[in-house]
């Protein structure tokens, strides 16, 4: 089972576990800066973990990481959803570091994985309870338990061998779990070739998680995140798959395979050509999300997006001749069909500039017809995006105005709820 087929299923049984009237409650969008708190490709280099790129990042509600964690521990009678609740805590964020035999193939063989985990809450006793649940899990499943290191308030420690909850593939890993203060945030590091995961290097970057969480709980993180518009998650809209693509002036690389980038000029494949041209444009930091729609969870192709991509800039000047250069852009990119500009702009904002037009992407994709709108704030500009096999256009306008009164006022606090059209049942 592929990962995203995992999280699929776990999904899916969240979701028909927990009421219609909950998961509307739940979702009120992130309070912090969450994908600022993973671990990045760089703290596994200082560690000797060479060539790992970012995989997925993954913006959930409680309740689907709830659902994964009773599976994976067999914890039954709700034990592990009351405990979340209990502490607070509604979004969590995981992000996935691969490393591959080959970095460019996107089919290629998977050699390793380090997983970082951030379950933000509200309250430190709860939180130690949650935490205490958990470590009791991982050590009833583990091969071996390795003690309990000076991580946080308190930390677990395991070896395991077997099926990898998250891919189905044969593994070893080193699962550390640690309580520090409100929150349980933890590491696993994952050997798909049959060598062992070395504890040490898992502590090392638990220490690493506990202090950038705390960072960014003291406002240290970029911040686009929460600048970013969600929709609100149920069945027919998925929950976002985010990452940072540059922090403070250093792009991050992303593996190809489950990336979902490749389709703008921000979100080139190759990782070179992007930091190359985030160093021309002038940006410090940059932010992906994209949304699976008409679908997200159960049932339909994905073959509809709500997709975007938020840019700091050095400055303002920057920023505005970054926006006052994209018609031409677009109008030399030999890979694009039907380029129209948009009429209807947010007026919102500084400026705003759109496009509508067509991308063949080949194999099962095929055509995907794109509205494209970049709005500015000062030195922000935000490019959103709803996309599929036909033109959504009038949809587009809408959450691009959304977009830009969170630009505006400094944040999304709320999810919009998707329009009708962007659901399953549209015709």
């Amino acid at each position: 089972m592929s990962r995203a087929l995992a999280v699929f299923a776990v999904a899916l049984l969240a979701l028909l576990a927990a009421p219609a009237a909950a998961l509307q409650d739940r979702n009120p969008g992130p309070a912090l800066d969450l994908p600022a708190m993973a671990l990045m490709p760089a703290d596994l280099d200082a560690e000797g973990l060479d060539g790992y790129a970012i995989g997925v990042g993954n913006l959930t509600p409680w309740e689907i990481e709830a659902g994964f964690l009773t599976q994976e521990f067999g914890i039954g009678g709700g034990a592990m959803a009351d405990a979340f609740e209990d502490a607070g805590i509604d979004r969590v964020f995981k992000q996935f570091l691969d490393l591959y035999a080959d970095p460019e193939d996107p089919e290629g063989e998977l050699l390793g994985t380090v997983v970082s985990y951030a379950y933000v809450g509200a309250d430190a006793t709860d939180a130690g309870e949650l935490f205490d649940l958990m470590a009791d899990g991982a050590m009833a499943i583990a091969d071996r338990t390795l003690g309990a290191p000076a991580v946080g308030d308190a930390a677990s420690l395991t070896r395991h061998r077997g099926e990898d909850p998250y891919t189905g593939l044969e593994a070893a890993w080193v699962a550390l779990h640690i309580h520090a203060g409100e929150d349980v945030v933890g590491v696993k590091v994952i050997d798909y070739t049959g060598g062992q995961p070395d504890e040490d290097v898992a502590v090392d970057l638990g220490e690493v998680l506990v202090a950038r969480v705390a960072a960014v709980r003291e406002g240290q993180g970029p911040g686009l995140a929460l600048l970013a518009l969600e929709l609100q998650w149920d069945a027919d809209v998925g929950f976002p798959k985010a990452y940072y693509l540059q922090m403070n002036g250093e792009a991050i690389p992303v593996a190809v395979s489950t990336s979902s980038l490749g389709k703008y000029l921000e979100t080139g494949l190759d990782n070179q050509r992007r930091a190359a041209f985030f160093d021309r444009i002038g940006t410090v930091d940059v932010y992906f999300s994209s949304v699976g729609l008409r679908g997200g969870l159960v049932g339909g192709n994905q073959d509809y997006y709500y997709e975007v991509v938020l840019l700091r800039f050095e400055d303002e000047d920057a920023a505005e001749a970054y926006v006052a250069g994209l018609p031409d852009r677009y109008a030399g990119d030999q890979d694009i069909e039907g380029l129209t500009e948009l009429d209807s702009l947010p007026d919102t904002g500084d400026e705003a500039v759109g496009f509508a037009y067509r991308k063949e992407y080949g194999g099962r994709t095929g055509t995907w017809h794109h509205a494209a709108t970049y709005i500015r704030v000062g030195e922000l500009v935000a490019r959103v995006d709803v996309l599929g096999v036909t033109a959504l256009g009038a949809l587009a306008e809408r959450v691009a105005a959304a977009q830009a009164r969170c630009l505006a006022d400094g944040g999304c606090p709320d999810p919009m709820d998707a329009p009708a059209e962007l659901r399953s049942d549209a015709s």
